[in-house]
């Protein structure tokens, strides 16, 4: 069921794919919001956010070297819904899927912004700490 729905929106994720994650993973550049993004840390913005991953990832090739990146985005984010709510992730993924289906360009525009500011911020985090700062 999901992987239906993953499908449903490859084509809505074609230019985030190949673009927005290409920087995330390459470290190099940056993504700009669309229009200013509040960065939220809500379980619901986090269960957003793990689709969003899932998405992504659903439209790439599994060797595909930006796949780690989207992986390790769909586990923090999975495992931060889960920390915090204390429930499984399952049943509001997949309520996630159906609200993103039923608006798609959340998942090219605002909520793709947000959710890679929010990546970037843990990687910029990751890469201080073991810079020692």
């Amino acid at each position: 069921m999901i992987l239906q729905r993953i499908q449903r929106c490859i084509s809505t994720l074609a230019i985030l794919a190949t673009a927005g994650v290409a920087s995330v993973a390459s470290g190099q550049t940056q993504l700009a919001p669309v229009e200013p993004v509040p960065v939220t840390q809500t379980p619901e913005d986090d269960i957003l956010c793990a689709y969003w991953a899932s998405a992504a990832l659903g439209s790439m090739e599994p060797d595909d070297p930006r796949a780690r990146t989207l992986t390790m985005a769909l586990y923090f984010y999975l495992g931060r819904f889960e920390g915090q709510t204390g429930k499984p992730f399952g049943d509001p993924l997949s309520q996630a899927a159906d609200y993103l289906d039923a608006n798609p360009a959340l998942l090219s525009g605002n909520l793709a912004s947000a959710c890679i500011i929010r990546m970037e911020d843990l990687t910029k985090r990751m890469q201080d700490w073991s810079a020692g700062k």
